[in-house]
């Protein structure tokens, strides 16, 4: 098992402002208190980005708490940098498996109509492993082409919770 390494310690910003910074955006079928629910239900995060899900922190979540992620052989250890119910959750990469030096994304949700939104996924990284240039534009490819299934699968979860019956 890989060993958990600390990464830099960024700031909200850093997930629009950082190097390699990328924004996924997806219209999604439900209102914008179904889908900030849905962020933070572990359930669902394992449904739509294939992630088991432990909030290490007790209830009410908002900024400092923490959680960490498991999943495809890798460790992920996050802390809540904003969290505004209904709008925005932002979360940092303290410790992983992976080979980062930082990572932080910021997810954004826009209301359009009552029952459908906006989803802004903003995140950036910088690679810490060897290789550092090419490795870290192929994980950033990776990122970008899981990240556009990974909001499909959330549209086709959503779509079906917010069906009438």
């Amino acid at each position: 098992m890989p060993q958990l390494r600390d990464l830099a310690p960024v700031g909200a910003e850093y997930a629009r402002t950082g190097p390699n910074h990328n924004t996924l955006r997806r219209s999604i079928p439900a209102s914008t208190d179904e889908l900030f629910s849905c962020l933070q239900d572990g359930q669902a995060t394992r449904e739509w980005q294939g992630l088991d899900v432990e909030w290490t922190s007790r209830s009410p979540l908002g900024v400092g708490s923490t959680r960490t992620l498991t999943g495809l052989g890798q460790t992920i250890e996050q802390s809540v940098l904003a969290w505004e119910p209904g709008k925005r959750v932002c979360l940092r990469n303290d410790r992983t498996t992976l080979p980062l030096a930082a990572f932080a994304e910021d997810y954004i949700i826009t209301p359009k109509t009552e029952s459908t939104c906006e989803l802004h996924w903003h995140y950036a990284f910088e690679w810490g492993g060897r290789v550092k240039p090419v490795l870290g534009r192929l994980f950033g490819l990776a990122f970008a082409i899981g990240g556009r299934r990974d909001l499909n699968k959330l549209v086709r979860l959503l779509d079906v919770a917010t069906e009438p019956g």
